[in-house]
């Protein structure tokens, strides 16, 4: 067994095929990682998600930096695959299904394809204390409507102490107030850059 706790994995953008050959193999040889970043890494490729969840059942830690995903539907599959995950940091990440159309993904299109857990099961996820988040960063290009409005009703910011966001527009500020509302009795630390 590795005793390796951070694994960071950076590609040219590309999801080739022998990157993607290697992904379940490398994740196996693995298994004790508990921080993970993906730096310029598409997450297009069914295999490598999947091994993902497979294999890092320890993730406490996971930044995602200039990745893309196929939907938001994905990245949140992705992001809800990690059992353990405590601390979470998004820049520059994005989805294809926000690039239809007219660009940003609105919170009605993420709703519509993304499961949304019951309260019963949201209370049950966090009494078994299972996806808490008590670290969250937002950069910019994101679609912050849409990851706010999904992590709130999600109920992962319920315990978060520590927030730094990078709001990108006044109507991103107001987006804020949602994680604010969720997290004022938690929340130690805020920045806003």
């Amino acid at each position: 067994s590795s005793s390796t706790s951070s694994l960071s994995l950076n590609s040219d953008g590309t999801d080739a095929p022998p990157a993607a050959l290697l992904w379940p193999a490398l994740f196996r040889a693995l298994p004790a990682v508990a921080r993970l970043e993906f730096l310029y890494v598409l997450m297009t490729d069914p295999p490598l998600r999947h091994a993902l969840a497979a294999h890092f059942p320890l993730v406490t830690s996971l930044t995602l930096q200039f990745c893309r995903l196929p939907s938001f539907a994905d990245f949140a599959a992705l992001v809800d695959s990690f059992p353990a995950l405590a601390e979470l940091s998004l820049l520059y990440v994005g989805w294809a299904d926000a690039d239809a159309g007219d660009g940003a993904g609105t919170e009605a299109e993420a709703g519509s394809v993304i499961p949304r857990r019951s309260e019963t099961e949201k209370g049950e996820m966090a009494g078994a204390g299972r996806r808490r988040l008590m670290r969250l960063t937002l950069g910019r290009d994101l679609d912050l409507e849409t990851v706010v409005d999904w992590l709130v009703a999600e109920g992962l910011c319920a315990g978060l102490r520590s927030l730094s966001v990078c709001p990108a527009s006044p109507a991103d500020v107001l987006v804020l107030w949602d994680v604010l509302r969720a997290t004022a009795p938690s929340l130690e630390e805020l920045a806003l850059d």
